[in-house]
């Protein structure tokens, strides 16, 4: 392998390296002539949040399932604001050790929520929806601000009626 390298790097500088990984030692040549590598070169890439989040919506968008019952004009506000909450636990992803776990978690948790969501706006009361209302799935600050908002919304008969109140509802803050 080094000596296809170094006949590489010979034919185009027109160097001789012979000298030089002979002389170093084995576990050095050919590379000990390399400049230092930073520390920063050692830490992983960055992630860009949009990087992470693009697969995710894609993921929720794509799920027919999730939607259950609703039509398109009952579904789509809880489908858009999952979108945004992806979007915002994008970036705290993207710092994590390991970013992409991280946001298929909140993806997965993000998930749940609006299939609780659906179950809610056809089956029961709107308010029951509360007890999952918890970080991460929305920030800490608007957890009461939505409970509240939740346990004001009346269930009726219109799954869809339902399911945009509590879109609504999941806005507030």
């Amino acid at each position: 392998m080094f000596r296809g390298l170094r006949q590489r790097f010979t034919k185009k500088t027109g160097a001789d390296t012979t000298a030089t990984a002979a002389a170093a030692p084995p576990d050095t040549a050919p590379h000990a002539a390399a400049a230092p590598v930073s520390a920063a070169a050692d830490a992983p890439a960055a992630v860009a949040p949009d990087d992470l989040a693009r697969p995710a919506m894609e993921r929720i968008a794509e799920d027919e399932a999730l939607r259950g019952d609703l039509t398109d004009d009952g579904y789509t506000p809880l489908q858009t604001w999952a979108f945004a909450r992806i979007k915002a636990m994008a970036g705290d992803a993207a710092h994590a050790a390991d970013p992409q776990s991280a946001m298929d978690a909140a993806t997965d948790k993000i998930r749940s929520f609006v299939q609780d969501a659906v179950a809610a706006a056809k089956n029961t009361n709107p308010a029951d929806l509360a007890s999952s209302v918890v970080p991460p799935v929305v920030p800490e600050a608007s957890v009461g601000p939505i409970v509240a908002a939740l346990r004001a919304v009346p269930h009726t008969d219109d799954a869809d009626a339902t399911a945009i109140a509590i879109a609504k509802a999941l806005d507030a803050s």
